[in-house]
Formats: structure tokens, sequence, C-alpha cells
């Protein structure tokens, strides 16, 4: 949706393992602890669901009423003029 909306079709998604993700971000520039706690270790959490529990537990105290769609169009005037 949001390539779509920035005008970038054709965008795939990339799997990769957290090994190969810190790789590539400590030989970016990150240190290791920031590469691990704040991308690996999230990556994770994304992926095992661990990450949203407690939105799914609050999510009517958290439900803001902005649809991806509408978020797209406005990231995707932002993307374009960046």
């Amino acid at each position: 949706v949001l390539g779509e909306a920035a005008g970038r079709t054709g965008v795939n998604w990339v799997e990769f393992s957290d090994e190969q993700l810190l790789g590539a971000l400590v030989q970016n520039g990150f240190s290791e602890q920031m590469a691990k706690v704040y991308m690996v270790e999230i990556g994770g959490a994304l992926r095992d669901g661990s990450f949203m529990e407690d939105y799914i537990r609050h999510r009517s105290q958290a439900v803001g009423g902005t649809s991806l769609q509408d978020f797209s169009r406005e990231f995707a005037m932002i993307y374009q003029n960046s």
C-alpha cells in the first residue's frame, strides 16, 4: 500500500534472518547493542506477536480512526516532497 501510494509499484517484501540484519546494521554504523535491542529484538517481538500484546488488550483506548489507506496518502505526499 505504501509503495503504491508513493508511486513505487513493484516494491517487494524481502525476508532475512536476524543475524543478517544484525550484521548489516553493524556494518553500516550501528553499535551492536543498539542494533540488537532496537532492531533485532523488536523485529522478533513483531514476528512472535509479543510486541502487540498490550495494544491488543487496550485497543479501544488506542484506536485513532486513521486507516492505512488514509495514512498512505499522507505518507506519499511527504515522501514525494522529500
